[in-house]
Formats: C-alpha cells, sequence, structure tokens
C-alpha cells in the first residue's frame, strides 16, 4: 500500500537501498526534515532527479497508489478489514458507480489547483476520505476522524423547522456540505452548481441553492454522509441536535 513506484525499485534493486529512499522520502513530506530531499550519490541518476523536485511533485512521481487514483469498487474483505483498523465511519468504502464518475469528468468544468477548498484556512482534506486518500494522509502523518458526535443543545433546530422553512434548508445546506463525490449521480440540470476536481464535485455556488437541490443533498447527508465532503463530520440528525436559534442566528454552537 505505501510501497513505491515501479521504476524506483526497478532502479534500486537492494532493499535497502529502497528502505533508504522511503524512509526519507517520509521524513521530506512529513516535514520531519526541511531542506532538499538527500540521497547517496551513487544512486541512478533517475533516482537522484527526485533530489530537485518539489514536495507536491514528489508526491506524484513516487508512489505506487497515488491520491488522485479512483478505486471505486473495494473488495468485501477490503472493506472489513478497513473498518477494523479505522473503526467509526472514518473511511469511505461505498462502491461507486465508474460510469457516473467518467461522465461528470466530461460534464463538469474543472476546478482550478488555486481555488481547491481550504477550510480554517489550511489544506482541507474530505470528511470521508477513500482508502487510497487515507494512504495519502498516512504519508503525511495524519490520521483521518471519524463521525463527530456533537453536544446536543436546548432549543435545537428541529427536523420540522428545518423543512419549513426554504431559505434556511439552503443556508445550512451552502454552508455545511463542500462538495460531493463524482461517482454519485448528480441530475445534470444542477451540474452548473458544481466545478470538478479530483473525484469530487465542489460546490462553488453555496448561496441561493435551487430547492430541488437543496433536497437531493439534504438526502445524500441523510443515507450517507460518507458521499459529502462535510464542514462537520457528523450526522444530519446530530448536526440538527447542535444547531440552536438565536434571534435570526441559526448554526452550530
Amino acid at each position: 500500500m505505501f510501497n513505491l513506484a515501479g521504476w524506483i525499485l526497478r532502479a534500486l534493486p537492494r532493499e535497502s537501498d529502497q528502505n533508504l529512499v522511503r524512509s526519507r522520502l517520509a521524513a521530506k513530506l512529513t516535514g520531519i526534515r526541511r531542506g532538499n530531499l538527500k540521497l547517496p550519490t551513487d544512486f541512478p541518476p533517475e533516482v537522484l532527479a527526485l533530489t530537485k523536485m518539489t514536495k507536491s511533485q514528489l508526491r506524484t512521481h513516487v508512489w505506487f497508489i497515488k491520491s488522485h487514483d479512483c478505486p471505486l469498487s473495494l473488495k468485501r474483505e477490503t472493506v472489513d478489514y478497513i473498518h477494523r483498523v479505522f473503526p467509526g465511519g472514518r473511511i469511505r468504502t461505498v462502491n461507486g458507480n465508474r460510469t457516473v464518475h467518467e461522465w461528470h469528468q466530461k460534464m463538469v468544468k474543472p476546478l482550478s489547483e488555486s481555488d481547491w477548498p481550504r477550510l480554517e484556512t489550511k489544506p482541507a482534506w474530505p470528511s470521508s476520505p477513500t482508502f487510497s486518500e487515507m494512504l495519502e494522509m498516512g504519508r503525511r502523518g495524519k490520521t483521518p476522524q471519524p463521525m463527530l458526535k456533537l453536544e446536543k443543545v436546548k432549543n435545537h433546530l428541529t427536523r420540522t423547522e428545518f423543512n419549513a422553512d426554504v431559505a434556511l434548508r439552503g443556508k445550512l445546506i451552502g454552508q455545511q456540505i463542500v462538495g460531493i463525490r463524482s461517482d454519485v449521480k448528480v441530475p445534470r440540470h444542477w451540474l452548473p452548481y458544481f466545478r470538478y476536481r479530483w473525484n469530487f464535485l465542489i460546490l462553488t455556488v453555496p448561496y441561493k441553492l435551487p430547492t430541488g437541490l437543496v433536497r437531493f443533498l439534504t438526502g445524500q447527508w441523510i443515507r450517507n454522509p460518507h458521499n459529502l465532503w462535510l464542514r462537520w463530520k457528523c450526522s444530519f440528525k446530530n448536526f440538527l441536535k447542535n444547531c440552536q436559534t438565536h434571534g435570526s442566528t441559526i448554526g452550530p454552537w
């Protein structure tokens, strides 16, 4: 799972050399070791070329499995193993529709790299990463988070109040949902509200959302929150219990 790319293994047939590259890459990419990547000067030229690459370039070239790979089908035994190692709904194990994913890639305009969502001023990770995204997080020293259990508050927002207020529904859904997985079918007439990037349809028009789109995204949150990128990784029911009304202001407190 954390193996080096095949071309590195072929260039460095000795296991000791492979382990040295692997450990120094881990130190470089996790920020433990600053400065340029240091490798023995007697390594093959194609391997020494890694020392001149940026972190972003290294992550693209050195791993056998990359974070932007799209493994849309996991075997049952793999899913069972993931749930044992990462309990609490940390990893998305839903088998998506590859045909839908490829259709969205063609139909939805791409999101520029500079516009990739940043939450709390830091580069963001999906709330429910896939298996390959989990690997990339591990390479950077990060761990997927379980589903949150937000504290229930007094006078919290009820399901009836949520359903009765169209403006409120649109506001909360626009604020809490960053995007939806590209392997989940989104009706064509709503695609202009999204931009595609790395297996996600990112919601780029969070205000004045159509009522039907709000209903669609709410249904996804209720049925399978792991299909969504949520700002607060929690169930829809739990989220409402943490929303309290203060005059005209409603939100998680």
